[in-house]
């Protein structure tokens, strides 16, 4: 039987290699874009705390909030205020620990693209020759950031490439909807997000690269 493939596939797999000068510019593309999705996560938890109250406690409620230098602190702070705040109510609780498991595990991938550290391996496969990997994988090794790393070891199957990097911005966007939701359903409004049902699916590198190509060379 023949076998039949989407086209937008086969004409992904007819296209031009990846070339390092474009993994290299796609990697900072979505190492940027999850930065600044972030931001949105860490807005919508300042929105939380400062929900249903006069304009003048609003203002210090931000200034306050947004005084705390860490992000787990800020997401510590705002999980007890919740937590009086929604006191008694079973469903807002358990509603509430769920949007609180999906900060703190943004709050984990935001650190790996703050800290860790980003290597050249020229001899992976494309979409893994730019990577961030820890600094120091083991007290035995070189640090990643020393010049022969990147050709004397493999990066660890961990290494965050290019589609991985798109995998944490979708959660940061996936918790920052799931924020705003808890908002409105404890506020009494109706769902923001009604269309908004699953996380989506980082799309393959194939697609990605279809993509960073469509921008870079818009059709005329």
């Amino acid at each position: 039987m023949p076998q039949f493939r989407d086209p937008s596939d086969h004409d992904a797999m007819k296209a031009p290699p990846l070339q390092p000068v474009e993994e290299q510019m796609m990697f900072w593309q979505e190492h940027s874009t999850a930065i600044a999705q972030f931001a949105q996560l860490e807005l919508g938890l300042a929105q939380l705390v400062s929900a249903g109250v006069d304009e003048g406690v609003r203002k210090a409620m931000h200034a306050a909030f947004f005084g705390i230098e860490a992000f787990r602190s800020k997401l510590e702070f705002a999980d007890r205020f919740v937590r009086i705040r929604v006191e008694g109510s079973g469903p807002l609780t358990d509603r509430w620990t769920a949007v609180h498991a999906l900060c703190k595990r943004s709050s984990e991938g935001r650190n790996k693209l703050a800290h860790w550290v980003v290597i050249h391996h020229t001899s992976a496969k494309p979409g893994e020759q730019v990577v961030l990997v820890p600094p120091s994988m083991n007290p035995k090794d070189k640090m990643a950031a020393e010049p022969d790393w990147k050709t004397s070891q493999t990066p660890p199957s961990y290494a965050l490439g290019v589609r991985r990097l798109v995998e944490i911005r979708y959660g940061f966007f996936d918790a920052t909807i799931q924020l705003r939701r808890f908002l409105a359903e404890a506020s009494g409004s109706p769902d923001p997000f009604p269309s908004y049902t699953t996380r989506a699916q980082a799309p393959t590198l194939a697609k990605l690269i279809e993509s960073f190509r469509h921008l870079r060379h818009p059709p005329l």
